[in-house]
């Protein structure tokens, strides 16, 4: 954490600080309305969406869980896709074979992490289809942006 501050601190004294929008002179207009948009997304979050709101399900009952340890934060997507899973089975050559735990911890997330890898190869082909990006010929051939004494 030393290093990262003191890392920070050798890279304000190089560049200089960062200014916000709101604290330049000309913008000090901003200030309020970002003030009012940050309440009112408040506002908006707070009515329209719950999060575990708990006075839906009642109180607590501890005898009603499937089990007594909570999964950590990266097995919840597969804890949570094994609970809401119907309880399908398939019977082949006299073996039953339950799709209630085959599905939401091989298939899905298969297919999840496969479409995450294969995305940069879609948008690479998505391009190419577009063809080749346009752009300005050379230098000289372009308009100047500002006056010809080399002010912008």
């Amino acid at each position: 954490m030393a290093a990262l501050l003191i890392g920070r601190e050798l890279l304000v004294r190089r560049h200089g600080h960062t200014r916000f929008v709101a604290t330049l002179p000309g913008r000090r207009s901003a200030r309020p309305m970002m003030a009012t948009a940050t309440v009112g997304m408040l506002i908006i979050l707070g009515f329209g969406f719950q999060i575990a709101p708990i006075w839906l399900y009642g109180p607590a009952k501890p005898t009603q869980i499937s089990a007594g340890s909570v999964p950590d934060w990266y097995m919840g997507f597969l804890d949570g896709a094994l609970r809401i899973m119907p309880g399908w089975e398939v019977t082949l050559g006299g073996y039953t074979l339950s799709l209630a735990v085959l599905v939401p911890t091989l298939v899905i997330p298969g297919l999840f992490f496969t479409a995450l890898a294969a995305y940069p190869a879609a948008e690479r082909l998505v391009l190419a289809w577009r063809g080749p990006p346009r752009r300005a010929g050379p230098a000289q051939e372009r308009e100047p942006r500002g006056p010809r004494d080399g002010r912008p």
